[in-house]
Order: structure tokens, then sequence, then C-alpha cells
């Protein structure tokens, strides 16, 4: 299967027309086989940076937890990555049973003021980047952290790597609203786009919601 390709309409410079359109031409022949994410898996595990964001790890353990019991949802498996001992300990405060979720044990954590471009290879053992690193090894499909934004798009970057033919990776959050909703694409990992850039962040979005 093809991703759906819209054709480019004409543009004023015929330097971005010709550029927007090889664009195109590039992606829509890119099988759909190739993209890591376009055919879920019917049973996902999901790679949970713990100490990610404000208040961890409490706060996303709760979080997970919340999930697990408002949705029951017998086709997910949690992989909570963080320091082991405070995980548990965390667990047992709050009653939590633990075998309802998989530990990674880590022995680092990613602040939100470091260098986001050397994390990867500077804290390989921290729960950030050991999350995405389980996506590449194909341990976990799906990694969340509500970490420093600019180091988990760099990991993810250098570590998974980008779709066949696309130039720029970007954040993509789903958009609710009372139609059903949308995706924003790109919602603030690039801060100078080219035109170029937009046609695929458009095609991106478009092949994501084919499989919402």
């Amino acid at each position: 299967m093809l991703l759906r390709w819209v054709p480019v309409p004409s543009a004023t410079n015929q330097n971005c027309h010709t550029e927007l359109a090889k664009t195109a031409d590039t992606i829509k022949d890119v099988p759909s086989s190739q993209l890591r994410r376009a055919s879920l898996p019917h049973f996902m595990k999901i790679a949970l940076d713990v100490f990610g964001g404000d208040n961890a790890p409490m706060s996303n353990i709760e979080g997970a937890f919340a999930y697990l019991e408002n949705f029951n949802d017998s086709s997910t498996e949690l992989i909570l990555v963080g320091d082991e001992e405070q995980i548990k300990t965390c667990l047992d405060s709050l009653s939590f049973d633990s075998s309802k979720v998989t530990i990674v044990h880590i022995t680092e954590v990613v602040d939100m003021n470091e260098r986001s471009s050397r994390i990867f290879r500077e804290k390989a053992d921290s729960s950030l980047v050991k999350s995405v690193q389980l996506v590449k090894d194909g341990e976990a499909q799906a990694v969340l952290s509500a970490g420093n934004t600019g180091a988990l798009l760099a990991s993810s970057l250098f570590l998974i790597g980008k779709i066949p033919g696309i130039l720029r990776p970007a954040f993509a959050p789903f958009i609710p609203t009372n139609k059903g909703g949308f995706i924003l694409c790109d919602a603030g990992a690039n801060a100078d786009s080219k035109p170029q850039h937009l046609v695929q962040f458009a095609l991106m979005a478009g092949a994501y919601m084919e499989h919402l």
C-alpha cells in the first residue's frame, strides 16, 4: 500500500514549485510497509519515561495506573523505565499491583536544562534515552515522556531515525473537537520550516489520521 498523495498546487515562484513537486514525488512512492508506525500491532508495548516531567516519578506512576484502571486495556503493556527501587517504593505507597507493569531499571535521569543534542550519547542509561532505545530494539512500539522535549526529539532522531524521504521530524499532537479531532503537525519541533517541510508535515499527518 502506498501513502495517499495530494498533488502540489502551482506556486508563483517556479523554484518553489519545482522543489515542492520533487518532495511530493519522493514521498508518494514510499510504501507504508516501510513506515515504522504505519501498521500498529494488535498488542502494544508502551515505554513510559517515569522520571521525566514535573512531580516525577509519582505523577507518572499515578497516571499509568489510572489508565490501566479506567480502560482495563488488555491489548497494552506498560513498561515503566526508571530507578527500580524508587518505582517499587512508589507502587507500595500507592498500593498498586506491580505485576500489572514491567519495570526496566536505569541509573541516570535527564534534567530539563541539560543540552539535548548530546543526551543520547552522554546519558544512554537515562530513563528518557532508554525508553527510546526500547523502541529501536523492537521491545516497545511507543514512548511516552513528559521530560526534556529537546532531548526526546534528538534521541528519537538519532536512535530511531526518520521515515524514508522525510527531511525533518515533527511534533504531531491530536487535537480533539466536537466532530472528532485533527492532527496539528508541526507543533513546535521546527522554527524555520520551508515549503517542502510543510508539504511533508501534511503528508505525515494525513497518513497518521488514517490509522487513528
